[in-house]
């Protein structure tokens, strides 16, 4: 069995603790895990998110970001045997790789990044080191708010796609919840990332798409059912802000949605009532 921490367990895990304290507790997790068989895979999206309270040292939750960076990499790392860790892909690389058997090098480095920085971060947990680190930092930050904001926007266009749809009729979750609305995302899905990789849609025939859709339905369902309830919560309250900093975390939430289904033995360790 695989887990994955989302970002506040490793938050609540740093929380009013010396670092110390926190790699104390971290190895006493690891060791109930190994006797249960249970490794510890890291999501690139929780460092990205720590990361992101890291770049500015007046943020609120830096030192508490700080711990949880310590924790997380020491929950992860294969100590004793090089640099080995269990780093998971991000969520759409996932797809890609699962889809299309696709491997981005330059995302593969990238991620190998996140890791060194981790590191550096481990071994020397100081507002000194960090500050060195600054503009790597603010590069990662950068990048995170465009993926917000990209997303932001796909949801908001795919609302009003299904407001306009649903919003007049009688039983509007059941109707969206329809076997072929779902169908009609997942095939979306997979068509968005052939794009995004260079696929050329041209070659895929409807066989191939219902193919991959089949893919996507049964490896990554997860993260539509959440997007679905958010549509839903948009439909039924007009007024919802979705550039609310609470609702933007819906951005996190269905990324790490991507690591789970019926069909692999990953678990994701979370609090997020949403997921």
């Amino acid at each position: 069995m695989d887990v994955i921490f989302d970002t506040n367990p490793y938050r609540f895990l740093a929380a009013e603790r010396s670092y110390g304290e926190t790699l104390d507790l971290v190895q006493k997790i690891k060791e109930a895990q190994r006797q249960r068989g249970i490794d510890s895979w890291m999501a690139p999206t929780v460092w990205l998110e720590l990361f992101n309270h890291l770049a500015d040292e007046n943020d609120p939750h830096f030192a508490e970001c700080l711990g949880a960076t310590v924790a997380s990499y020491a929950h992860t790392r294969i100590f004793g045997r090089g640099r080995n860790y269990r780093l998971a892909p991000r969520a759409d690389m996932a797809a890609a790789q699962t889809l299309f058997g696709f491997s981005d090098q330059d995302e593969n480095h990238i991620i190998k990044d996140f890791d060194q920085l981790a590191e550096i971060i481990y071994f020397e947990p100081t507002a000194e080191v960090i500050s060195q680190h600054r503009k790597q930092l603010e590069v990662y930050r950068n990048f995170l708010r465009s993926e917000e904001e990209g997303f932001m926007m796909r949801f908001t266009e795919n609302a009003a796609i299904y407001k306009e749809r649903y919003s007049q009729e009688q039983n509007v979750v059941n109707k969206m919840r329809a076997k072929s609305v779902l169908r009609e995302m997942y095939r979306g899905y997979a068509l968005r990332e052939a794009a995004r990789i260079g696929v050329d849609k041209s070659l895929l025939t409807e066989k191939n798409v219902e193919a991959l859709t089949d893919h996507v339905e049964k490896f990554f369902p997860a993260p539509f059912q959440l997007y679905l309830s958010i549509v839903e919560r948009l439909v039924q309250n007009p007024d919802l802000n979705i550039h609310k900093k609470s609702q933007r975390n819906w951005y996190w939430d269905f990324q790490m949605l991507f690591y789970i289904s019926k069909n692999n033995s990953t678990t994701v360790v979370t609090d997020d009532r949403d997921m």
